[in-house]
């Protein structure tokens, strides 16, 4: 079963995938009498430490620790049709961090916004994603476009390294195209996505997504991959913004970063029984502009058939 609901995790210079890659591209259940979709809960642990500059040089500033669990529901509403949903809880600390976004120091006060780098915890719930798509066949491939609304769940605080997210509203579409190679246990995906961003002080913000897998089916219970993810788009880079300043472009830097990436990974996905499945995948950046360095991303996932 292909999820549509790979969002960014929109928070600064965090951005990589919510979700890396939950589900092998073939499918846990797909052709199974009596299975509708499925439920699944999915914890993500990330680490970033500083920031890649747009001439590509970490910064070596702040580090930040994510932990989040993600809800989705995935569900067959047709022979070719199925929606998703998901909401994100997440929970992030900023460490070594010099204060750049403490709101009291903004030349344009912003009583809304609340102090998060303190190098604490602090959690709160992230952004609805609501999609819907489609499943076909083009010659030897499985097809799949889709369309993902992510919307805020509420107004949390995103001038921060430690905020939640992004607060901005999104609209993706993309398409999928997985194909298994005939007598043979491997298969392969590729896909591409545009997304529509809202726009934050007259400024474009559109991203491209771009994703390929190749994996390989162990026995009927057992698959392993290999992926890579890459996100690049419009927006600013770091060296149009200045801390010192602390006028408004630096209070929404966050959201108008560029936040390009390029990260790869592994993972697998055991199903255990008829009705429940166990996936692990890790990941790691490549290459990143305007996006602290992530040195590690890790998911865990449990998915049940409905």
């Amino acid at each position: 079963m292909a999820s549509c609901l790979i969002a960014a995790l929109p928070a600064h210079a965090q951005n990589i995938p919510r979700t890396l890659s939950p589900q092998d591209a073939v499918g846990l259940w797909d052709g199974e009498e009596g299975v509708r979709g499925q439920m699944s809960l999915v914890f993500q642990t990330l680490h970033t430490d500083g920031l890649i500059l747009g001439n590509g040089v970490n910064n070596n500033g702040a580090i930040t620790d994510t932990h989040s669990l993600t809800m989705a529901l995935d569900y067959r509403v047709g022979d070719r049709w199925e929606v998703h949903a998901s909401l994100p809880y997440v929970r992030k600390r900023s460490l070594r961090d010099p204060g750049s976004h403490d709101p009291s120091r903004l030349k344009q006060p912003h009583p809304d916004s609340r102090f998060l780098d303190d190098g604490n915890y602090h959690g709160s719930w992230q952004d609805w994603a609501l999609g819907v798509s489609w499943a076909g066949q083009w010659r030897a491939f499985d097809i799949e476009p889709s369309a993902t609304l992510v919307l805020p769940s509420h107004d949390y605080t995103f001038f921060a390294n430690a905020a939640p997210g992004q607060r901005l509203y999104r609209f993706r579409l993309g398409v999928d195209a997985t194909h298994r190679l005939p007598a043979s246990n491997l298969y392969y995906s590729v896909g591409y996505s545009y997304e529509l961003v809202e726009k934050v002080m007259g400024i474009h913000l559109d991203k491209q997504h771009a994703r390929a897998t190749v994996g390989y089916y162990f026995n009927p219970y057992l698959s392993g991959r290999a992926f890579a993810q890459g996100r690049w788009g419009q927006g600013r880079d770091s060296q149009f913004f200045s801390p010192a300043r602390a006028d408004e472009y630096w209070y929404y830097h966050d959201q108008l970063s560029r936040h390009d990436y390029a990260i790869a990974g592994l993972g697998a996905t055991w199903r255990f029984n008829d009705r429940w499945a166990l996936s692990l995948t890790g990941a790691t950046m490549l290459w990143g502009r305007t996006v602290h360095e992530l040195e590690y991303a890790y998911d865990l996932q449990i998915a049940r058939a409905l």
